[in-house]
């Protein structure tokens, strides 16, 4: 039987993350942080009991009439992968169809140290992965960019 201590999902234990590694975000509220890796911009919120890893990206190139490709990628992405949430969206004001990941980190238990720290680089991971394949698929001049600005 273990001995390790275990607390709940909150974000202080994901400040606690970020401050180990370094890793910079601003605080929103008590309850938000945003933040971005690989040039994904990221939001990390604790809706009681969940911490959640949230992306929404949306090009302007992507109109509003090909809202069906996008749900079409969504689906087949949720249906391969095991994480994270993804989702077509549609933003008729704007005439955009957009994309928005979701990686939950259920607080309904106790984590240790270890499995929390997992779980946030889990979520980050697998967000900016899938955040990344989007634009891989349609947009991926927005992709190159980013990299390049990475790169300078």
């Amino acid at each position: 039987m273990s001995t390790e201590q275990t607390a709940p999902a909150s974000i202080q234990r994901v400040k606690d993350v970020f401050a180990q590694e370094g890793w910079e975000y601003t605080e929103v509220n008590e309850v938000v942080l945003r933040t971005g890796f690989a040039g994904i911009g990221l939001e990390i919120n604790y809706i009681e009991p969940t911490v959640n890893v949230v992306s929404t990206v949306a090009v302007d190139e992507l109109t509003a009439e090909r809202y069906g490709e996008v749900r079409d990628w969504v689906e087949q992405y949720n249906f391969t992968k095991a994480f994270p949430s993804v989702t077509a969206l549609k933003d008729e004001n704007r005439g955009i169809a957009a994309f928005g990941a979701t990686y939950a980190i259920p607080g309904y238990w106790e984590y240790t140290d270890a499995q929390f720290d997992s779980h946030v680089r889990t979520g980050i991971q697998g967000v900016v992965a899938a955040s990344r394949d989007f634009l891989a698929t349609f947009a991926p001049q927005v992709l190159e960019y980013l990299d390049n600005q990475a790169q300078s």
